[in-house]
């Protein structure tokens, strides 16, 4: 039963802030652990290490990064229908412990399994994807429990912000990290215990459902349960997959997550070799400034969501599309400006601006999700973790198409001009399908349970009558 006699100073009747909070940490975590590789194989060749004799020393051409990254796609690919059925089936908690467990093993032993040769390595990696795999798969359930309906953007907003924060953290800590004493193992080791720290927390303040919670009061219980269903709070019953999955809405709503998040795994993953093999910053340097557009992104989300929330002088669908097409042709812009004007200041100031822009997305086509699709909107965003999946594929493949040579600009350039294009198109496609308004499939459940309701009554009336 829900309580609300526990002291939490600032969380007293806002437990759910703290939930909010706590998930976008561990969330981070996860993340966090996936990301150590793409700043770690900057300092674990024989010139990033010369000072440090004890620090073992590898070198990964290109075709063997790409291999490593689809490693976690694979992984994560393979990991996300299992994951989104156990959340499903047996709640947050537990499963999300399991996949939290899982990414810290496999983290810490990463250095080990170096040693045993490139293979064992690649199989460490796919278990860091079946762990990946949880984050997004818990994004949709989080929200549709813990969320009111008043805040399913600043809720989505703030919990998809694990990526860019997850960004920030360790490219500053990994860059300190490399040029110390201790060399690039502890980027793993250290990651391991953060998260293993921040799970246990997770075990000890998580429930299912904030009914259950003793730190939710009955005021708070109320606002989060206001106009919400039996499905909803319960988040069970038959779910429409087909008719869902072959709605323009839903469809261009996972294609424009598609070109975003191909776009944004490619920026965390490749944007610290792009700053320290074609701009020559040191490796030091290349984790401060690869932490700058992340670490803008952050706070812009969360705001953008806020804002998304609030704002009265448009239209839900006009603000939708707004909020849509600055997440996609602005980042385009960017990546074009960058081919036309580059210099290394100019080409930072646009890595930042392409973060910023796609802060919106809160506001655009997960809003879209959230409100078109009600009651199943954990579904569809779940399914965003899928696409997420294939990006890990396909940000590698693309990478590995157009960059040959790592220290060229001109093939980078090619690679930019690509994803604008792609950009473009999938910000366009959404303008003429989305909407604000529920899909029809939302209201035959709703419909059912109606009549279900009407014949009930004319049978007790019936029966009054007799």
């Amino acid at each position: 039963m829900a309580a609300g006699n526990a002291y939490l100073g600032i969380f007293k009747d806002r437990f759910r802030y703290f939930i909010l909070l706590l998930a976008l940490f561990c969330l981070t975590a996860i993340s966090s652990n996936m990301l150590t590789f793409n700043f770690a194989v900057l300092c674990m060749n024989l010139n990033a290490t010369e000072y440090n004799a004890n620090v073992p020393t590898y070198e990964f051409t290109p075709k063997e990064e790409t291999l490593i990254m689809w490693a976690l796609g694979l992984g994560s690919l393979l990991g996300t229908f299992p994951f989104t059925y156990l959340f499903t089936k047996f709640g947050t908690k537990y499963i999300f412990i399991i996949a939290g467990t899982v990414s810290v093993l496999s983290t810490v032993a990463t250095p080990t399994s170096l040693q045993f040769g490139f293979y064992p390595f690649l199989f460490v990696r796919f278990i860091q994807g079946i762990s990946y795999a949880a984050d997004f798969a818990a994004i949709g359930l989080l929200t549709s429990i813990w969320a009111s309906l008043k805040q399913h953007a600043l809720f989505l907003s703030v919990l998809t912000s694990y990526s860019p924060l997850s960004s920030t953290l360790t490219n500053i800590f990994s860059g300190y990290v490399c040029d110390s004493f201790l060399g690039w193992p502890f980027i793993y080791y250290f990651h391991g215990i953060a998260g293993a720290a921040l799970f246990t927390y997770w075990f000890i303040m998580y429930t299912d459902t904030p009914a259950e919670s003793k730190w939710v009061s009955a005021v708070e219980l109320e606002k989060i349960e206001r106009n919400k269903g039996e499905e909803e709070l319960q988040i069970q019953g038959a779910i429409p997959y087909f008719e869902i999955c072959k709605s323009p809405v839903v469809l261009a709503v996972w294609l424009n997550a598609l070109t975003e998040i191909t776009s944004s795994i490619f920026l965390l993953t490749y944007t610290p070799i792009y700053i320290n093999k074609v701009h020559k910053f040191s490796v030091e340097a290349t984790g401060l400034i690869s932490s700058v557009p992340s670490t803008t992104a952050i706070v812009l989300r969360m705001a953008f969501g806020y804002v998304s929330d609030k704002i009265t002088f448009w239209e839900e669908r006009t603000k939708i599309n707004v909020f849509n097409t600055l997440s996609t042709v602005g980042p385009a812009i960017c990546y074009m400006a960058i081919v036309f004007f580059g210099n290394s200041v100019f080409d930072i100031m646009m890595l930042v601006m392409i973060n910023v822009f796609y802060s919106f997305s809160g506001g655009g086509f997960y809003k879209c999700a959230t409100l078109s699709c009600r009651q199943y909107s954990h579904f569809v965003i779940a399914n965003i973790q899928f696409i997420k999946c294939l990006t890990l594929f396909l940000a590698p493949a693309i990478y590995g198409y157009f960059v040959e040579d790592e220290d060229a600009a001109d093939q980078w350039d090619h690679m930019f001009i690509f994803i604008s294009v792609v950009l473009i198109i999938s910000g366009f496609i959404f303008v003429f399908v989305s909407t604000d308004q529920p899909l029809a499939f939302t209201k035959s459940h709703e419909a059912k349970k109606e009549s279900r309701r009407l014949t009930v009554d004319m049978i007790m009336d019936a029966q009054l009558k007799a």
